[in-house]
């Protein structure tokens, strides 16, 4: 069989007015030129065009051999279009699946998360989700040890989140969730939930803000559910937490992404269309719908493990959860001697725990947060220090 040529590029954005980004055929002798590409808006072909702009950044950086590569449409379509780029010679998709036109207005966001003995990590949490334009918060107040509970009492009063008293309960996590998806105010003020834990952060892998993600991803009102795999990060090699850095900034090498850990997800999801969860709380059970990747294609589930919210590779596409289950060794074994949201127990050593402690201190790769990002989480920490100390 003849060797063809293969279409090489991406998609890089799709808004009610603008269809851009690069592509390039590659010969099979390894030498490439420009691509022609047709256009589909619900599946009827509107445009065929030469990709020949010129995009001496993706050249730069290696992707494409040649610099008139890039392509821009300006071309209003109606939110919710399905559009798809496809080689005008051989048919192969631009991208991992077909895009939507998000809407105009952002989806409102909102997270709802167990709290006990989150005191020293909970602002900067809180921060850096509402730095990167989510500010609606629901949050199971478990106590602890700590002053958790007196910091979301103020951080309640202030507005900055709603509060929820699940003070003395154990093994409260997964029905935490479900009366909370399911209680007036939730529903009416969101659009789309995840269920989170605090250390775990909503990542835009393609640096465009995370609602304007998440709006694409929903374009498509058949879906219900978005599956975001976790990128799990370890130690960095710290014995000591230093209470004076933020967790995104000290704790900066993770797992490979092959790493099985990483299959976990964790779900983004419309909260009306929500019946309850699987096994655990990573997978939902929709009343209909269905579950994408981030990267918009089917989420490709490990069959064998799939109720329990696992897939069968980590797909980093747009978005991903940064889950920073470790920390330090000491704020690892000081949080397992308090017990956790997840189990409620308050007894259990660190030698209990030696095996997780093993498995997720992964450092493989060195994958620093932006020094914007911290510093914008940082300021919005102290945003909300001077909140609370108003209310």
């Amino acid at each position: 069989m003849a060797e063809v040529d293969v279409l090489l590029g991406a998609v890089e954005t799709i808004d009610g007015g603008v269809i851009a980004g690069w592509a390039c055929m590659r010969r099979p002798d390894g030498s490439e030129r420009p691509a022609i590409l047709e256009v589909r808006a619900d599946d009827v072909l509107v445009f065929r065009f030469v990709a020949s702009a010129v995009r001496e950044d993706v050249r730069a950086r290696g992707a494409c051999g040649i610099d008139r590569i890039g392509f821009r449409l300006d071309h209003a379509f109606p939110a919710g279009t399905k559009i798809a780029l496809n080689s005008a010679e051989t048919g192969a998709l631009l991208g991992e699946a077909p895009r939507f036109v998000a809407p105009p207005l952002s989806p409102r966001i909102g997270l709802i998360a167990p709290a006990r003995d989150e005191a020293p990590f909970l602002m900067e949490w809180l921060a850096y989700h509402r730095t990167r334009g989510i500010e609606r918060f629901f949050i199971a107040d478990n106590g602890g040890a700590d002053t958790t509970s007196d910091l979301l009492r103020r951080l309640d009063q202030a507005g900055v989140v709603t509060r929820y008293d699940y003070l003395g309960r154990s093994h409260f996590q997964t029905d935490f969730y479900a009366e909370t998806v399911a209680r007036p105010e939730v529903r009416e003020s969101c659009d789309l939930l995840a269920a989170l834990d605090c250390d775990e952060f909503l990542v835009a892998t393609s640096g465009r803000p995370i609602p304007a993600t998440l709006a694409e991803l929903f374009a498509d009102t058949a879906v219900s559910a978005v599956a975001l795999n976790w990128a799990n990060y370890g130690t960095a090699g710290r014995e000591e937490h230093d209470p004076g850095r933020l967790v995104i900034e000290q704790y900066d090498r993770r797992a490979v992404e092959s790493n099985p850990l990483n299959t976990h997800i964790k779900s983004v999801f419309r909260p009306e269309r929500f019946r309850g969860f699987r096994v655990n709380v990573h997978a939902i059970d929709m009343d209909y719908g269905l579950y994408r990747a981030a990267s918009g294609a089917e989420a490709d589930w490990d069959r064998t493990r799939a109720a329990r919210g696992i897939t069968r590779v980590p797909d980093w596409t747009n978005l991903r959860v940064n889950h920073y289950s470790t920390k330090s060794r000491s704020a690892f074994v000081q949080r397992k001697l308090r017990g956790s949201a997840a189990d409620g127990a308050a007894t259990e050593a660190f030698r209990r725990h030696a095996d997780y402690f093993a498995l997720h201190d992964t450092n493989d790769v060195q994958e620093p947060v932006a020094p914007a990002v911290i510093a914008e989480t940082r300021a919005e920490i102290a945003r909300l220090e001077a909140l609370i100390a108003e209310a």
